[in-house]
């Protein structure tokens, strides 16, 4: 049973105007990072007994690594180049490092409970100088990902708390909505 993506939502923080101009200096449009999720279908069956949440981000960090690799913009999952900081051993999921300026568009699947600490990792590579943009994909529905886990944050409920943050780096917010056909 794949699961098939039937709605892509999205919020710009702190607007849509810098996070395309810091979208752009890597060589990419906003356009094009939610035109990848758009196309997105999962061909994982879900296991019993094991979450299938998990399967499913390691699917999308595959399929982003194709979707979205461009001339000087490399897809990358090795740790060494995802660290938020120099000095903590924090990582993101998955990242795309710009070759010339050597900063990274982070990317954080946030189908685990701790979606505060994505922020917190986001802020810290900003303060860094390393983050060049951040995306921080969650589920609209978790429930349509694994009935069995309650847990997971849902896109609306962390929109509403990215809103009082008010982040100063550029980061996109990605809701996905989608179901388990055969």
């Amino acid at each position: 049973m794949a699961y098939c993506i039937s709605e892509v939502r999205h919020r710009e923080f702190p607007d849509a105007k810098v996070v395309g101009a810091a979208l752009s200096a890597l060589g990419i449009t906003l356009e094009e990072v939610i035109a990848a999720f758009r196309g997105y279908i999962c061909p994982l069956s879900p296991t019993s007994g094991k979450g299938y949440e998990s399967d499913l981000a390691e699917d999308i960090k595959g399929y982003l690594a194709r979707a979205l690799q461009r001339d000087g913009l490399r897809p990358t999952s090795n740790r060494s180049h995802l660290n938020y900081s120099r000095s903590l051993p924090d990582h993101a999921d998955f990242g795309l490092v710009h070759e010339r300026s050597n900063r990274v568009l982070f990317v954080e699947i946030g189908f685990r409970p701790a979606y505060e600490r994505d922020l917190l990792k986001f802020q810290i590579g900003s303060s860094e100088g390393i983050l060049a943009a951040a995306i921080l994909v969650l589920s609209i529905d978790p429930k349509s990902i694994d009935a069995s886990v309650a847990t997971l944050p849902a896109y609306d409920a962390v929109t509403k708390v990215v809103e009082v943050m008010r982040p100063t780096f550029p980061l996109v917010m990605i809701g996905l909505r989608g179901s388990h056909a055969s």
